[in-house]
């Protein structure tokens, strides 16, 4: 009879003892499955973060290429006169700039090709892409030019900017004459150096 007992108590003992094994095994695996997940959200963060850096890497590389680009612009259409003289000519030259943007015809949407337009046939539109390199903005105007181009390629990305006027293409008074395209454009606005067209309005 002790022997059965004995036996009954041990088998009791064992079967306590796997129930708690097994209660610890769950509360383990619950542990790391908790772990886990932690883990995978941190990554998931991490790698989120990663292409978010990674975008903005790649946008500050952009703003800065286009930066240099319309800088050398700004410098080579117009260097002349007083600080508000250019100031104002290359305001109206990139509200010119940003109207072509829009334009629902020869130019592109995108700002880097519309500004190198025709340069891949070396007949760029904006001309002084063709002869203005970067040296030219280490000079003082040209350091001017490239504080401009900062905040103008800042407003272009982030808001707002508000063109000037309505022209998209510019040159200058004695440029005009005889000149086929502009035969077939209508001035819009007038400013130091250039004067600004744009395609006439039906009936104009």
């Amino acid at each position: 009879m002790n022997f059965l007992i004995k036996v009954a108590q041990t088998a009791s003992l064992a079967l306590g003892l796997a129930v708690f094994a097994w209660g610890t095994f769950q509360v383990t695996d619950a542990r790391a499955e908790m772990v886990h997940e932690s883990e995978i959200a941190y990554l998931d963060q991490r790698i989120e973060q990663a292409e978010i850096d990674r975008l903005i890497a790649g946008m500050e590389a952009r703003v800065e290429a286009e930066t240099k680009l319309l800088a050398r612009a700004l410098y080579g259409e117009y260097r002349e006169g007083t600080a508000a003289d250019r100031d104002l000519a290359w305001e109206m030259k990139f509200s010119a700039i940003y109207n072509r943007l829009q334009y629902e015809g020869d130019w592109s949407g995108d700002f880097t090709e519309t500004m190198k337009w025709g340069c891949e046939r070396e007949i760029c539109q904006i001309n002084a892409l063709a002869f203005v390199g970067d040296e030219a903005l280490l000079t003082d105007i040209g350091q001017e030019a490239l504080a401009k181009a900062s905040e103008l390629i800042h407003a272009l990305h982030y808001g707002p900017f508000e063109p000037l006027h309505a022209g998209h293409s510019w040159a200058t008074a004695a440029a005009v004459v005889g000149n086929a395209y502009f035969a077939g454009k209508c001035q819009v606005a007038e400013g130091p150096g250039h004067l600004y067209f744009a395609d006439c309005q039906t009936g104009t």
